[in-house]
């Protein structure tokens, strides 16, 4: 099989992963209670859970639509080697890496491990550094207000976690 076929085959593989996993999640989401102490202008626990399902969804239905419109054909990228999803790419291994560390580092930091990952996801996608770290800030200040204090929603936290009051 030629690197052409596979990355189209990776292609269709995604657009199909990404809707078989969005709409796993949009089915389950609707099994999640909602508070009986919410307000009538509470979205309630399964807004963020159906709002990603949807995002998956859609971005599943965007790769296949993509990988139709341009055909099997390789495009200029690819000629030239650069396609970004490859096995073995050290972008991929470095951001699931970065994700993973993120992930483990939300119950105890929610705050600092957010910034520090979205400022080195920005600055390793090329950003320069004062950019990265604006975003970071910005990304940080949107969740704080949303969450914490328009819907109420306490965040993680190292002094939560660890049950000290």
């Amino acid at each position: 099989m030629s690197d052409q076929d596979m990355s189209s085959n990776s292609s269709v593989s995604l657009g199909i992963a990404l809707l078989v996993v969005g709409a796993f999640f949009f089915l389950f989401a609707g099994g999640i209670k909602t508070s009986a102490f919410a307000g009538k202008g509470d979205p309630g626990p399964r807004a963020i859970p159906v709002t990603l399902s949807i995002v998956l969804m859609l971005g599943g239905m965007l790769e296949i639509r993509a990988y139709a419109k341009r055909g099997r054909g390789p495009k200029e990228e690819e000629r030239r080697g650069k396609v970004w999803l490859q096995p073995g790419n050290k972008k991929v291994v470095v951001f699931t890496t970065m994700l993973l560390v993120y992930l483990i580092t939300i119950p105890f930091a929610f705050y600092a491990s957010t910034f520090v990952f979205a400022a080195l996801a920005v600055w390793y996608l090329g950003a320069r550094w004062w950019a990265a770290l604006l975003v970071s800030a910005a990304i940080v200040t949107v969740v704080w207000v949303l969450f914490v204090r328009l819907f109420l929603v306490p965040l993680p936290n190292l002094l939560d976690t660890l049950n000290f009051y």
